[in-house]
């Protein structure tokens, strides 16, 4: 059952949706609350880059939406789609591709995308850190 979150009462259910959940660890936050608090969040932090992990369809769909409300310069990362792509060379050249844009401990890498996606932001992360 630790792997299981329980929504505190005062999560707020919009006529749109949610609004914002509170767990027992951590809010999270949706449409333009969600927007407005990552801004603030990333402001506050002055990461010395931003960088936006995508894949080819949720770069098609999502990734300029999010940009639109999103007010920071960042460097856009995609990665293909499929099966075939799901490997250690794929997560060896994002990981180049973050030193070859100068990535550090300083930055920021935000996945927009689910499914592998986060894995190999992860992966990535743990790389950069160990080396």
């Amino acid at each position: 059952m630790e792997n299981v979150r329980l929504f505190q009462k005062n999560s707020k259910i919009t006529e749109y949706g949610f609004e914002k959940i509170d767990t027992a660890d951590y809010t999270i936050y949706f449409s333009e609350e969600g927007y407005k608090y990552l801004a603030d969040y990333v402001k506050e932090k002055k990461y010395s880059k931003i960088f936006v992990l995508s894949d080819t369809h949720t770069h098609e769909c999502c990734v300029y939406t999010f940009l639109q409300k999103f007010p920071f310069e960042v460097e856009i990362i995609e990665v293909e789609v499929g099966e075939e792509h799901k490997n250690l060379d794929t997560c060896l050249s994002l990981w180049q591709t973050l030193s070859d844009l100068e990535a550090d401990r300083k930055s920021l890498l935000i996945n927009v995308g689910g499914e592998w996606l986060p894995i190999w932001g992860l992966c990535c992360l743990y790389l950069q850190a160990w080396h």
